[in-house]
């Protein structure tokens, strides 16, 4: 009978260069499984193309106006609730690359007298409706508005809360304010689906 004999030298780094190997192959499995099924966002943003031909323009009249532009708009729309008193706006069709986008303006007066303007712009890429000249990334951080994070830009002593949904970019415009003004401000606003 022969007995068994212990692995060479050579036969310990075989299994081991195998084992490695194996390894090796199944991390690359692994990876490429995961890169051809890429996990989805939560809250992806849509990317929905932009209006082939553009509507005429829309100004409201008064307060009545209202459900027939959120029935135009192809996207849920932030609006203010009861705390303040709609006082005007529109809608318009704005050229962007691809398209037009659509972009609905409604200008609010609160109980304080503070206007807010506040804009829902679809398709939500389509940022470059936005104004920038003169604007700048405040260094105080942006508030929620409606649920949505916001950045904060500042323009002389104006701001902007500027907000991206899932099928929609939204805006809010008033008064440079700070704090519990500003926090009080926005409490009332929500979304609308149309």
């Amino acid at each position: 009978m022969r007995s068994k004999s212990k692995p060479t030298a050579r036969q310990i780094i075989r299994a081991v260069l195998l084992t490695l190997l194996l390894l090796v192959l199944a991390v690359i499995f692994y990876v490429s499984v995961i890169l051809a099924n890429p996990q989805e966002d939560e809250n992806p943003i849509r990317n929905d193309p932009p209006l082939a031909t553009a509507a005429p323009p829309v100004e409201m009249r008064s307060a009545a106006d209202l459900p027939a532009l959120l029935e135009d708009f192809p996207a849920p729309v932030l609006i203010a609730t009861d705390t303040y008193t709609l006082i005007g706006g529109g809608m318009e069709d704005v050229p962007v690359s691809g398209g037009y986008a659509r972009v609905l303006t409604l200008l609010y007066r609160s109980s304080d007298d503070h206007e807010i303007a506040i804009r829902s712009i679809w398709p939500a890429r389509a940022e470059e409706v936005l104004d920038t000249a003169g604007w700048h990334l405040s260094a105080i951080a942006g508030q929620s508005v409606a649920g949505m994070d916001s950045l904060r830009l500042e323009k002389a002593n104006r701001l902007r809360l500027q907000c991206q949904g899932t099928d929609a970019l939204y805006t809010v415009e008033s008064d440079l304010l700070n704090g519990e003004d500003l926090a009080a401000l926005l409490q009332p606003l929500q979304l609308v689906e149309p």
